[in-house]
C-alpha cells in the first residue's frame, strides 16, 4: 500500500529515496534461504505463499525498564485518599510469608526487551 511522501517519518524516507521506491505503509524484511529470481525493489506478495504454508514470525517487545505492578501487569492500585497511607501503586498483599519468592508471584521488576515467537 503506498501513502503520501508527508505520512512517513525522515528515516524511512530517506531509506525509501535510497532504494528507489515510492514509501509504502508496510516494510518488513524477510530473510529467505535462497533468493531464487528476486531482485532488489521487488514486492513480494501474499499470492507466494500456498495454503498450509507454515510461516515463522518473529517479533521483538519493547524494554520498558523498571516497572511497577500498575504498568506490568495492569493492577489498578489502592485509593488515593481516605487513609490509603502510601498504597497508592502498591500490589497489596501477596502471600503470609514471600521467602522463598514464589513463582507466578506479581512483583516489581525490570521489563526486558525480548524475541517472541
Amino acid at each position: 500500500m503506498e501513502v503520501k511522501e508527508n505520512r512517513v517519518n525522515k528515516p524511512e524516507s530517506g531509506h525509501f529515496r535510497k532504494s528507489e521506491v515510492r514509501p509504502q505503509k508496510y516494510l518488513r524484511e524477510i530473510r529467505v534461504k535462497d533468493i531464487g529470481n528476486l531482485k532488489i525493489r521487488d514486492e513480494i506478495r501474499v499470492d507466494v505463499f500456498k495454503e498450509g504454508d507454515l510461516v515463522d514470525v518473529v517479533g521483538i517487545s519493547k524494554g520498558k525498564g523498571f516497572a511497577g505492578v500498575v504498568k506490568r501487569y495492569g493492577f489498578k492500585g489502592g485509593p488515593a485518599s481516605h487513609g490509603a497511607g502510601g498504597w497508592r501503586r502498591r500490589p497489596g498483599l501477596q502471600d503470609s510469608l514471600l521467602i522463598p519468592v514464589l513463582e507466578d508471584v506479581y512483583l516489581t521488576t525490570w521489563t526486558y526487551q525480548l524475541y517472541r515467537q
